[in-house]
């Protein structure tokens, strides 16, 4: 999962503290290794969820996140 504190200020800086879903707990969120990183864990967990899920990719993207999230 990560640093929870790392987590945690993260959520805060970009939600704000004060954030409705944060006070909920309504938030989950995880630490990856950088960009490519997270996207290959959301490329697998849409994979488990959904075999025939389907992912956009804007245009222009990195060279290497469309083999990234095929794989």
């Amino acid at each position: 999962q990560g640093n929870q504190g790392f987590i945690d200020g993260m959520l805060s800086l970009l939600l704000g503290k004060t954030s409705p879903v944060l006070l909920a707990d309504r938030v989950a969120a995880v630490q990856a290794p950088g960009g490519c990183g997270a996207l290959r864990i959301l490329s697998e967990l849409l994979a488990r969820c959904n075999d025939n899920a389907k992912v956009w990719v804007s245009d222009p993207t990195w060279a290497n996140h469309i083999p990234l999230i095929g794989s």
